[in-house]
């Protein structure tokens, strides 16, 4: 759900007259206190700034400095993105993730929406139809393919294998 302005300074007004971020969340009716502590922190960073609208666009590089500092200052995700005001500690809960599993590449933007649908081309001009071809260039052409497949799931072993060593690190 989002909350105008307005009402996150009530809030955060409520909370800084001395009651606790669970009472005036459920004074206020929001689901989490954790929401409550982020607009606290975010607005004794940055004040009433913190809350207007932020569409900033960023960098692989810059994410990954985020993540760094959150890392060398053991920050929370929460406090990190109150920090960089950034509107949602899932973000910065995602790019962790990402940066975790697929590192730098992981942190690159994604395009949103359909993806366009390309014309395939032929990458090889003189490839036959397999009624075309011998028994023996089907035969290489199955070797190639299955090293080609045995590649691949090496390399996808080997991504979940750094995965979860770098999970076990942190």
């Amino acid at each position: 759900m989002k909350y105008t302005t307005d009402f996150k300074l009530e809030v955060i007004s409520y909370v800084l007259n001395s009651a606790s971020c669970q009472k005036a969340a459920r004074h206020f009716g929001i689901a989490s206190k954790s929401t409550v502590k982020t607009w606290v922190a975010a607005y004794r960073i940055h004040g009433s700034k913190a809350f207007q609208s932020n569409h900033k666009v960023w960098t692989p590089s810059q994410k990954r400095r985020v993540l760094n500092r959150m890392w060398t200052e053991g920050w929370s995700i929460n406090h990190t993105s109150a920090f960089y005001n950034i509107p949602s500690p899932s973000t910065v809960w995602s790019w962790k993730t990402r940066y975790e599993l697929y590192g730098i590449d992981g942190l690159k933007n994604k395009t949103r929406g359909r993806s366009q649908v390309k014309k395939t081309t032929q990458l090889n001009t003189d490839s036959k139809k397999a009624t075309d071809m011998t028994l023996e260039e089907i035969q290489e052409e199955l070797e190639y393919l299955r090293a080609e497949n045995a590649v691949l799931k090496k390399q996808e072993a080997l991504l979940r294998e750094k995965a979860a060593q770098t999970k076990k690190k942190r």
